[in-house]
């Protein structure tokens, strides 16, 4: 199931908070830490409105 929420994890008090919100919803993407601290979103999939057939995305995005 696709979604647009995202989480941040804090390794000092183990507790994960609201973050932003991704320009699409998707699942299946994959994160990579980059050295800035951001992360790189990249990829996945979505589900097509009309017939609910997993589609792929074409998709980028980072978050700082």
């Amino acid at each position: 199931m696709p979604f647009s929420d995202s989480e941040i994890y804090d390794p000092a008090t183990g507790v994960f908070s609201r973050g932003p919100t991704m320009r699409q919803a998707q699942y299946m993407h994959t994160a990579t830490l980059l050295p800035d601290g951001g992360v790189l979103l990249v990829g996945g999939r979505e589900k097509e409105d009309c017939c609910l057939s997993v589609l792929p995305t074409a998709s980028a995005e980072i978050y700082q």
